[in-house]
């Protein structure tokens, strides 16, 4: 177990040595802000996603120990503006899409 450097050269591969190679995670969230508020311009998350932003050090965290992040599914403004119908019809589409990608890549092994 390391963290994939080695003696010889300290100073690349950092992160590298994960122990759960072969392995992949998915993140649902849920959010009260609107999915605006990581899109417009001006608005409070600066245009970043909510992977690229709030679950950046998460999904770095998963990477150290090598594992693959499959695509995130985010629900948007879910106390003000609340869509149940809508979105758990887009979660159904995003799982199916997801897993059937990942189906038809181990089917190609």
């Amino acid at each position: 177990m390391n963290d994939g450097r080695t003696s010889e050269n300290p100073e690349i591969n950092y992160g590298t040595g994960g122990m759960l190679g072969g392995r992949k995670y998915m993140v649902t969230t849920s959010w009260n802000a609107p999915e605006t508020a990581f899109t417009l311009p001006g608005e409070f998350f600066n245009e970043t996603s909510v992977d690229d932003g709030p679950l950046f050090g998460f999904h770095r965290m998963n990477a150290f120990v090598s594992l693959k992040k499959m695509e995130s599914f985010h629900f948007h403004d879910v106390e003000k503006n609340a869509n149940i119908e809508r979105d758990m019809k887009l979660y159904r589409e995003h799982l199916t899409t997801v897993f059937e990608k990942e189906i038809k890549t181990q089917l190609a092994l």
